[in-house]
């Protein structure tokens, strides 16, 4: 995994927006959108960060106690 990439997704740009989609990384990194959706269920799978809803609308958002 691109450390800088987990690294901004993980510890900022999630803790700052607090929910976030795909195209929300798309539009703030320079990576393909595979590599954004690959990294962040890495992050979900790890139990590092949350998703609500499923497909197109899937959300990820950080964990209650990381707020």
């Amino acid at each position: 995994m691109d450390t800088i990439g987990y690294n901004w997704i993980q510890n900022g740009y999630i803790k700052q927006h607090r929910i976030i989609q795909v195209k929300d990384l798309e539009e703030n990194l320079l990576h393909s959108r595979n590599t954004l959706k690959k990294d962040l269920n890495y992050l979900v799978k790890e139990g590092m960060i949350l998703t609500t809803g499923s497909g197109s609308g899937v959300k990820y958002h950080c964990k209650e106690e990381e707020l």
